[in-house]
């Protein structure tokens, strides 16, 4: 992950996918649902609300604020079946509290 920012209501960070060189993913603003993301940051929940894609193996998540959880800071992805895939063919596997 990079550029991890989240300021009020609203939030993003960029997850980089550790693909094969020579491929990419496939793009996710066209199949995958942003709200199948979460991340608990400093006390509050933020749901996923848009991508940024740069059409290769980094995928910007765009959040807002859905309320409040004392749990630790971390990325949640609770999709099942995934949504988004590499052009391998490959499917992203759940993310479950993967710390911040």
């Amino acid at each position: 992950m990079k550029d991890t920012i989240f300021f009020g209501p609203s939030g993003q960070l960029t997850v980089v996918f550790d693909i094969n060189a020579g491929y990419s993913l496939v793009d996710p603003t066209t199949s995958a649902d942003p709200a199948q993301w979460t991340v608990t940051f400093n006390h509050t929940v933020y749901q996923g609300s848009e991508f940024e894609f740069d059409g290769g193996v980094e995928l910007t998540i765009l959040f807002g604020d859905s309320g409040s959880d004392p749990g630790p800071n971390v990325l949640n992805y609770a999709a099942g079946p995934s949504d988004i895939e590499d052009t391998q063919g490959r499917m992203l596997g759940a993310v479950v509290n993967f710390p911040l």
